[in-house]
């Protein structure tokens, strides 16, 4: 009887391990299912070199401008969405300062009423009453 008791624990533990270990795989693939970044991702459109096929073929592919200046297009385009992100962090730091000062005038003014509460409680200036015995 022992032996089987050992058994089945044993083989219980190895399925908790099992079923963990699943999870565990199961989760990370989520998270990174979550992460991907697609094709049409701003942060891959931004970045895109057209290099991809060269290295199937091993050439190396050579900028060149023949329909205007790409460089200079690009870079105005870069600066363009490095403003607007500059100018959302800002106002997003703007919202997350007044929303910290809205949680702390909110949980200070929550407190002040138990703060005196216990403040009566613990003197016992009240003036009569019915005590705690």
């Amino acid at each position: 009887r022992k032996k089987l008791r050992r058994r089945a624990s044993a083989t219980a533990m190895v399925s908790v391990a099992f079923s963990r270990a699943c999870g565990l795989l199961l989760g990370l693939v989520a998270a990174a299912h979550a992460l991907r970044l697609t094709p049409t991702s701003p942060m891959l459109a931004t970045r895109r070199t057209g290099a991809t096929s060269t290295a199937a073929f091993g050439r190396t592919r050579v900028a060149v401008a023949l329909f205007g200046d790409k460089a200079r297009r690009e870079a105005e385009e870069r600066a363009r969405v490095e403003a607007e992100q500059e100018a959302l962090n800002a106002k997003w730091a703007k919202e997350s300062q007044n929303e910290l000062l809205l949680m702390t005038v909110f949980g200070v003014g929550t407190s002040l009423p138990v703060i005196y509460l216990l403040y009566i409680a613990l003197t016992g200036e009240g003036g009569g009453g019915a005590g705690v015995y």
